[in-house]
């Protein structure tokens, strides 16, 4: 039986989500959250430009 060749592979792009709950003195909550795209040679997306390995925030709070 024969093995599958190894191809090499490189990052393309990392993309991390993160969420944080608050619960408010009022009994509400709010939630943040922030999103980073992390590229190693850029990228042009549809609205933006993602530097080299410059993470960047594109979503806020609330």
């Amino acid at each position: 039986m024969t093995t599958a060749p190894t191809i090499h592979r490189r990052p393309l792009h990392t993309r991390t989500i993160t969420c944080t709950g608050f619960l408010r003195d009022d009994g509400l909550i709010d939630i943040e959250g922030e999103m980073q795209d992390i590229t190693p040679t850029g990228t042009d997306l549809l609205f933006k430009m993602v530097r080299r390995a410059a993470p960047s925030t594109t979503c806020g709070s609330h």
